[in-house]
């Protein structure tokens, strides 16, 4: 799956995973990332990471 992600999905991955919800993400990124259900939105309305977004940050994180 790592490889069908454009460096804008990435980038929004490697930021949640990092700093948790908020920041600057990209609408058209956050959209494939809540289609492919890599992101969804916690109980206190925040976007976070799915275990399987997680998954993915993990690998992002071993490449940089």
């Amino acid at each position: 799956m790592l490889r069908n992600l454009s460096p804008r999905e990435r980038d929004a991955i490697i930021e949640l995973g990092k700093s948790g919800p908020g920041g600057n993400l990209d609408h058209l990124a956050l959209s494939k990332l809540f289609t492919l259900d890599l992101v969804t939105i916690s109980d206190d309305r925040r976007i976070v990471l799915t275990s399987d977004g997680k998954e993915i940050y993990r690998e992002l994180a071993k490449l940089t």
